[in-house]
């Protein structure tokens, strides 16, 4: 597991491999918006004018090589631990289409790749956006546990908190046969385990979502927290329907509570082993005196329940689909 030490703990070293871009065309503006289709983005750009310039002041340094074509890297050393993180990406070129690609490694794991401009956006500009915007995060000392997939005015992103790291564009996911909310899930699982944390699901389908969730929810569900004892379920209800009328998997991320709407995304935290996941509801119960939420056996193994049957938890509502 990564752990990050307080920011002033935190050496910071960076090297660029290729002459920056041109970031005037990375302001903000009603115009331009996100890397991705602009038509559904709203007027709220992911690029900020402090980005535009921390991202401008970073030291030019000339290629030195031809393949790959360009390389920034971001290391970040733990004092304590002496464990590193490297960010970097790589502009390569595709012989046969003669376009370029961006690929972005953290630890030199590939977690990342642009295949496609979009949104006004080359692949290496989105590139150096994510880079910018992980490397803003470990400083932070953000918790690699906390980036999630999600929705984002139609869109699918990967997230941390008010921070969006990447959108996907229809274009990359099409690419290798995937959703954009598939891509999405692929990518953050790959951030979150190239940093030390959990995969958050295991070929589920549902992402979290923020976008598309009503006010009513929002002001009634969405941030909710509760602390008390899971337990898990399959066996026998395997096959079976559940309280939502779906049938009952217990090899899919779904949970069973006694208020919670259908479809709420929660994320369950084991508070015994800081073991995460994201589950959906969609039965009812525990109806046990004392405990709060029924896992399916998929979130239980995640969690780090099965043997024990239950533990004490933490679960936050994130969203709703």
């Amino acid at each position: 597991m990564v752990k990050f030490m307080n920011k002033n703990r935190i050496i910071l070293t960076l090297s660029l491999a290729t002459l920056l871009i041109n970031f005037s065309n990375l302001a903000m503006a009603s115009d331009v918006a996100d890397v991705h289709d602009k038509k559904h983005i709203s007027t709220e750009s992911l690029v900020t004018p402090s980005e535009k310039t921390q991202v401008a002041n970073l030291t030019e340094k000339p290629k030195v090589i031809q393949a790959p074509k360009s390389q920034t890297t971001i290391k970040v050393s733990n004092p304590r631990t002496d464990t590193a993180v490297k960010i970097n990406y790589k502009i390569f070129t595709n012989k046969e289409t003669k376009t370029d690609y961006a690929a972005i490694y953290i630890n030199n794991k590939e977690v990342v790749r642009y295949n496609h401009p979009a949104g006004g956006f080359s692949p290496e500009d989105r590139a150096k956006i994510l880079v910018h915007r992980l490397q803003q995060f470990i400083l932070k000392n953000g918790n690699p546990k906390d980036i999630i997939p999600g929705k984002e005015n139609n869109c699918s992103i990967g997230r941390a908190g008010n921070t969006i790291f990447f959108t996907v564009d229809e274009k990359n996911a099409g690419a290798i046969g995937l959703s954009t909310s598939g891509l999405s899930i692929h990518w953050v699982n790959n951030i979150r385990e190239a940093l030390g944390a959990p995969k958050i699901v295991r070929g589920n389908s549902f992402i979290a979502s923020r976008g598309n969730i009503s006010a009513t929810f929002a002001r009634k569900y969405l941030g909710k927290e509760e602390v008390g004892v899971a337990s898990w379920y399959g066996g026998v209800f395997h096959g079976k329907k559940a309280a939502n009328g779906s049938v009952y998997n217990k090899h899919e991320f779904t949970a069973a509570h006694k208020t919670l709407p259908f479809g709420t995304l929660v994320k369950v935290t084991n508070l015994n082993n800081n073991k995460s996941c994201i589950v959906k509801i969609t039965d009812r119960g525990p109806f046990v005196q004392g405990r709060i939420i029924d896992l399916s056996r998929a979130a239980a193994k995640e969690t780090g329940i099965i043997q024990s049957g239950v533990s004490r938890v933490k679960i936050e509502v994130i969203g709703k689909i």
